[in-house]
C-alpha cells in the first residue's frame, strides 16, 4: 500500500505571500521523506487523527496486523540505544475494509528518556480517516474495539502498607501481570462486569468492587491485570493482619495524602461480615464505608477493591447498596466451552466436559504432587508440593 499513490492522497498545497505578491506552492515527495515522522507528517495533512495523547498507552499486537496491509512510501529508522542496533522508528499499516491508517512504533515506552519494548506488541501513535464518509462513525469504534488494547507494562508496580508505629510505610514492588484474554480465561457474564468496573476505576473517585469466589477462580489474577490496565491510579494492597488499622486517624492520614488510590483487600471476609454482636471488626466495614462513600470519600478520593472465599449472604448489607457498590462478582468454575477455547488458543489437544477453576486450566499438564490414593481400603498419604 502506497499512500502517495492511492485515493487518499491530495495534493497539499500552500500560499507564501512574499514581495507584496501571493503564490501558492506545492509539497512535494521530499518534503516528507526529509521528515523523521513521514507517515505522522504527511496523514496529519490529508486526513483526521484521532486526538490521542502520549500517556494514553494504546497497543496493538502483531497478530492483529494480519487484517491489515503495511504501507511502504517510506522506510523510519533510529538508533536504539536499549537494543544497541537500528530499529525502525514509524510504521504504518492501512485496513482495507474500515478504510483507517494506524501509525505505530516499536517503543512502547511514554517517557522521553527510557525506551521499553515488548516482542509482538506496537505502541499506537495515531489512528488516521477520512471524516467526509459518514461510515467512519461505525468503523472506528469497531476498530478500536477489535485490535486497539490499553498497554499493560511488565512492570506493573504495587505498594504494600506496612504498618510502622503509630504510621505506615510503603513498600513498592513490581508485578507481572498475565495478558489476559477475557473470552478465553472468564465466562461470558463478566465481559461486562470487567467493562463496567475498568471504566469506574478510570474516571470516578469513590465506590466498592466485591470480587468473591473459590481460590484459583482469577481474582488475583484479575487484580494484578487491573493494576497495568489502570496506570492513572496507585494501587496499595493492605495485607490482613492490617485491615483492623483502616479505623485508625494515622491510616486516613495517609490516604489524604495519597490521593486517587485503589485499596485492595485481599481475603477481607471477616472484616466486611455482618454487623452484628458476635463480629468485633464492625468498626471496620463502618471506616470502608465512610472511605468509599461517606463523608470521608470527598477528600479520600479512594476506591477500595475487597476480595473474599466466602458466600455474599454473609457480607454486610450496606456494601451492597446502590450508589456505593461499583460491582460485585462471584468468580466461578471456566464452563467447559470457555476451558476448550483456551485449550484451543495455546494449541493444546485436550477437551473437557467439566467446568474448571481458571488455575487448573492455565497450569493444565503441570505435575502437583498431591496427596493420592494409591488402595481404596489403605489410604497412604503422601507429602509433597505444589509446583507452579
Amino acid at each position: 500500500m502506497k499512500i502517495l499513490e492511492s485515493k487518499f492522497y491530495k495534493p497539499v498545497k500552500y500560499a507564501i505571500y512574499h514581495n507584496d505578491k501571493l503564490a501558492f506552492s506545492e509539497k512535494l515527495r521530499n518534503h516528507w521523506e526529509s521528515s523523521d515522522t513521514p507517515y505522522l507528517d504527511l496523514l496529519g495533512e490529508i486526513l483526521t487523527g484521532t486526538m490521542l495523547y502520549y500517556n494514553d498507552n494504546l497497543a496493538i499486537r502483531e497478530k492483529n496486523l494480519e487484517d491489515m496491509e503495511r504501507c511502504t512510501d517510506f522506510v523510519c529508522l533510529r538508533y536504539s540505544k536499549e537494543k544497541n542496533k537500528i530499529i525502525e522508528k514509524e510504521i504504518c499499516y492501512f485496513h482495507k475494509k474500515y478504510e483507517i491508517f494506524i501509525v505505530l512504533t516499536p517503543d512502547l515506552s511514554t517517557e522521553y528518556d527510557k525506551e521499553l519494548f515488548e516482542k509482538g506488541v506496537f505502541r499506537v501513535k495515531n489512528v488516521f480517516f477520512d471524516n467526509s464518509d459518514l461510515k467512519n462513525e461505525k468503523h472506528l469504534p469497531k476498530f478500536f474495539e477489535k485490535y486497539v488494547e490499553k498497554y499493560i507494562s511488565p512492570d506493573s508496580k504495587i505498594s504494600l502498607l506496612v504498618r510502622s508505629g503509630d504510621s505506615i510505610e510503603m513498600k513498592e514492588y513490581k508485578i507481572f501481570p498475565k495478558e489476559i484474554d477475557f473470552k478465553t480465561m472468564y465466562n461470558e457474564d463478566f465481559l461486562e462486569v470487567n467493562k463496567h468496573i475498568v471504566k469506574e476505576l478510570e474516571t470516578k473517585s469513590k465506590g466498592i468492587v466485591l470480587l468473591h469466589g473459590k481460590p484459583g477462580s482469577g481474582k488475583t489474577n484479575y487484580i494484578k491485570w487491573l493494576t497495568g490496565k489502570i496506570s492513572s491510579k496507585k494501587f496499595f494492597f493492605v495485607p490482613t493482619t492490617m485491615i483492623s488499622s483502616l479505623t485508625e486517624p494515622f491510616f486516613i492520614s495517609f490516604l489524604i495524602e495519597n490521593k486517587n488510590s485503589v485499596l485492595v483487600l485481599e481475603d477481607c471476609e471477616n472484616y466486611i461480615s455482618e454487623r452484628n454482636s458476635n463480629n468485633s471488626y464492625t468498626d471496620v466495614v463502618a471506616s470502608i464505608l465512610n472511605i468509599a462513600d461517606g463523608i470521608l470519600s470527598d477528600v479520600v478520593e479512594c476506591q477500595i477493591i475487597c476480595t473474599f472465599n466466602a458466600d455474599i449472604e454473609n457480607i454486610d448489607k450496606a456494601l451492597l447498596r446502590k450508589g456505593r457498590l461499583i460491582a460485585e462478582y462471584r468468580f466461578k468454575e471456566l464452563e467447559p466451552k470457555i476451558a476448550n477455547k483456551y485449550f484451543k488458543s495455546i494449541n493444546v489437544k485436550q477437551k473437557t466436559d467439566k467446568a474448571l477453576l481458571l488455575a487448573d486450566v492455565t497450569n493444565f499438564g503441570q505435575n502437583d504432587y498431591k496427596e493420592t490414593d494409591k488402595d481404596d481400603d489403605k489410604k497412604k498419604k503422601k507429602i509433597g508440593f505444589s509446583v507452579e
